[in-house]
Protein backbone atom coordinates (compact mmCIF):
# COMPACT_ATOMS: atom_id res chain seq x y z
CA UNK A 1 0.00 0.00 0.00
CA UNK A 2 1.49 3.40 -1.11
CA UNK A 3 0.44 6.35 1.27
CA UNK A 4 1.44 10.08 0.11
CA UNK A 5 1.25 12.43 2.97
CA UNK A 6 1.25 16.22 2.43
CA UNK A 7 0.18 19.20 4.54
CA UNK A 8 -2.91 20.47 3.37
CA UNK A 9 -2.80 22.58 1.10
CA UNK A 10 0.74 22.77 -0.29
CA UNK A 11 2.44 25.94 -0.25
CA UNK A 12 3.46 25.90 -3.67
CA UNK A 13 2.78 24.28 -6.94
CA UNK A 14 6.43 22.48 -5.82
CA UNK A 15 5.73 20.84 -2.38
CA UNK A 16 2.45 18.50 -3.59
CA UNK A 17 2.20 15.91 -5.40
CA UNK A 18 1.27 16.03 -9.20
CA UNK A 19 -1.36 13.37 -10.69
CA UNK A 20 -0.53 12.20 -14.38
CA UNK A 21 0.40 10.04 -16.88
CA UNK A 22 3.04 11.52 -18.54
CA UNK A 23 1.40 13.76 -20.77
CA UNK A 24 -1.33 15.45 -18.69
CA UNK A 25 0.01 16.51 -14.79
CA UNK A 26 -2.30 18.24 -12.55
CA UNK A 27 -0.90 19.84 -9.76
CA UNK A 28 -2.83 21.36 -6.60
CA UNK A 29 -1.59 23.72 -4.24
CA UNK A 30 -2.36 26.98 -2.71
CA UNK A 31 -2.34 29.45 0.52
CA UNK A 32 -4.91 30.52 3.16
CA UNK A 33 -8.64 29.91 1.65
CA UNK A 34 -7.47 28.96 -1.83
CA UNK A 35 -6.62 26.26 -3.39
CA UNK A 36 -5.39 26.44 -7.22
CA UNK A 37 -5.64 23.25 -9.54
CA UNK A 38 -3.44 23.48 -12.19
CA UNK A 39 -3.63 21.80 -15.84
CA UNK A 40 -0.57 21.11 -17.94
CA UNK A 41 0.03 19.01 -20.79
CA UNK A 42 3.50 17.58 -22.46
CA UNK A 43 2.61 18.30 -25.90
CA UNK A 44 1.83 22.03 -25.75
CA UNK A 45 5.08 23.92 -26.32
CA UNK A 46 5.81 27.34 -27.91
CA UNK A 47 8.79 26.91 -30.18
CA UNK A 48 9.07 30.34 -31.55
CA UNK A 49 12.55 31.81 -31.19
CA UNK A 50 14.21 28.37 -31.89
CA UNK A 51 17.49 28.46 -32.36
CA UNK A 52 20.15 26.64 -34.95
CA UNK A 53 23.07 24.86 -32.67
CA UNK A 54 26.67 25.46 -33.12
CA UNK A 55 29.47 23.24 -33.23
CA UNK A 56 30.36 24.06 -29.78
CA UNK A 57 26.84 23.21 -28.51
CA UNK A 58 27.76 19.37 -28.66
CA UNK A 59 27.40 16.27 -25.70
CA UNK A 60 30.67 15.51 -25.66
CA UNK A 61 31.55 19.36 -24.95
CA UNK A 62 28.49 19.96 -22.98
CA UNK A 63 29.18 16.48 -20.34
CA UNK A 64 32.73 17.57 -19.75
CA UNK A 65 31.73 20.99 -18.35
CA UNK A 66 28.66 19.14 -16.12
CA UNK A 67 31.59 16.76 -15.21
CA UNK A 68 33.59 19.70 -14.31
CA UNK A 69 31.49 21.68 -12.19
CA UNK A 70 31.93 23.94 -14.66
CA UNK A 71 28.90 26.55 -14.92
CA UNK A 72 31.00 28.68 -16.84
CA UNK A 73 31.77 26.91 -19.73
CA UNK A 74 28.08 25.71 -20.27
CA UNK A 75 27.29 29.84 -20.41
CA UNK A 76 29.56 30.32 -22.93
CA UNK A 77 28.71 27.20 -24.93
CA UNK A 78 25.26 28.76 -25.10
CA UNK A 79 26.30 32.57 -24.98
CA UNK A 80 25.11 32.65 -28.71
CA UNK A 81 23.75 30.66 -31.41
CA UNK A 82 25.01 29.84 -35.22
CA UNK A 83 22.71 32.85 -36.41
CA UNK A 84 24.64 34.90 -34.34
CA UNK A 85 21.62 36.17 -31.48
CA UNK A 86 23.52 37.14 -27.87
CA UNK A 87 20.55 35.69 -26.29
CA UNK A 88 19.67 31.83 -26.74
CA UNK A 89 15.69 31.85 -26.89
CA UNK A 90 14.10 28.82 -25.83
CA UNK A 91 10.94 26.90 -26.27
CA UNK A 92 8.87 26.87 -23.51
CA UNK A 93 5.87 24.90 -22.49
CA UNK A 94 1.67 26.59 -22.63
CA UNK A 95 0.06 25.71 -20.04
CA UNK A 96 -3.46 25.15 -20.53
CA UNK A 97 -5.01 26.64 -17.67
CA UNK A 98 -5.66 26.77 -13.96
CA UNK A 99 -8.98 26.58 -11.55
CA UNK A 100 -8.66 28.05 -8.79
CA UNK A 101 -10.84 27.33 -5.54
CA UNK A 102 -11.64 29.82 -2.99
CA UNK A 103 -12.83 28.19 0.26
CA UNK A 104 -14.84 29.81 2.79
CA UNK A 105 -12.97 30.92 5.59
CA UNK A 106 -13.97 28.79 8.24
CA UNK A 107 -12.86 25.86 5.73
CA UNK A 108 -9.57 26.88 5.74
CA UNK A 109 -9.26 26.77 9.15
CA UNK A 110 -10.88 23.69 9.34
CA UNK A 111 -8.36 22.60 6.89
CA UNK A 112 -5.09 23.99 8.19
CA UNK A 113 -2.59 21.51 9.09
CA UNK A 114 -4.88 18.20 8.07
CA UNK A 115 -3.00 16.04 6.09
CA UNK A 116 -4.70 14.42 2.92
CA UNK A 117 -4.16 10.93 2.56
CA UNK A 118 -4.54 9.11 -1.09
CA UNK A 119 -4.34 5.29 -0.90
CA UNK A 120 -3.41 4.54 -4.41
CA UNK A 121 -4.61 1.30 -3.88
CA UNK A 122 -8.20 2.27 -3.35
CA UNK A 123 -8.69 4.53 -6.18
CA UNK A 124 -7.34 4.52 -9.55
CA UNK A 125 -4.95 7.86 -10.15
Amino acid sequence: MTIIRHTFPPGNIHQGTTLGNGELGIPGWGTGNSVNISIGVGSLWDHRGGFTWTPQQNFSKLHTALEQNNEDMVRAMFRSNADGHEIMPRSSPIPPGRIVLHLPDTTSREFAGNMSEPDLNEQPV
